[in-house]
């Protein structure tokens, strides 16, 4: 009976992993179609079912991607951390980070994300998304050139705008 019930564990392990692998072929299928509805929801099916461990780091990326495309950067920040913190460092992800907080309106740290990104890859083509940190770190305000004010003479506490018939 133990022998049996070691082959099953056996079987069942391998048939989880094989499962996962599948569910992760589906949803890079997705992915690269842009699908990202479906890829996402495979995706978490696939960390669901144990992808290998040092594996999720990849598929928290390709989460993250699928959220910013969609233009949910609160998630998409949220994954790609998680790839982050678990050791993910190819360069696409601070890249990805960066754009995300920018989006965000986290100055300091998208500016740190694509710094490291340029450090990695040594591409200049961030330099222009630094300068728009740095430009609203600075805290420029414009200046003011004309002020609002109640005319209380002419205005009413009733609402003034209406229809009214002008001479032909």
């Amino acid at each position: 009976m133990t022998k049996f019930s070691l082959f099953f564990s056996f079987v069942l392990m391998v048939a989880t992993t094989v499962n996962a692998q599948s569910l992760l072929k589906k949803a890079d299928t997705a992915f690269a179609h842009k699908e990202c509805f479906t890829a996402i929801d495979l995706y978490q099916k696939a960390l669901k079912k144990e992808v290998a461990k040092g594996a999720e780091n990849p598929v928290y990326f390709k989460i993250a991607s699928c959220y910013s495309l969609i233009n949910n950067c609160g998630e998409a920040k949220t994954w790609i951390e998680k790839a982050i913190e678990g050791g993910y460092t190819e360069p696409a992800a601070y890249l990805l980070w960066g754009d995300v907080l920018l989006k965000l309106g986290e100055y300091e740290t998208a500016k740190s994300a694509y710094q490291q990104y340029t450090k990695q890859t040594g591409d200049k083509s961030t330099k222009l998304k630094i300068a728009s940190c740095e430009f609203a770190l600075s805290g420029v305000k414009p200046e003011i050139i004309y002020e609002v004010k109640n005319q209380e003479d002419l205005n009413s506490s009733y609402s003034e705008y209406g229809l009214a018939k002008i001479k032909n």
